[in-house]
């Protein structure tokens, strides 16, 4: 049961209540799903590609 845990991402829905778009949506995901990360490099075409795949 405790190895569920770290599959499921969380929202805090004090922030996401607040999202007006579906790109809002992608980059928290995206930014959620690196939380251990201190530094994330991306680029303006990876940010692209995040947006539109």
């Amino acid at each position: 049961m405790l190895e569920l845990k770290d599959k499921y991402i969380t929202t805090d829905l004090t922030i996401a209540s607040k999202f007006k778009s579906s790109f809002t949506w992608t980059l928290y995901d995206y930014i959620k799903g690196h939380y251990n990360f201190w530094y994330k490099n991306i680029s303006k075409d990876g940010l692209l590609k995040l947006f539109w795949s």
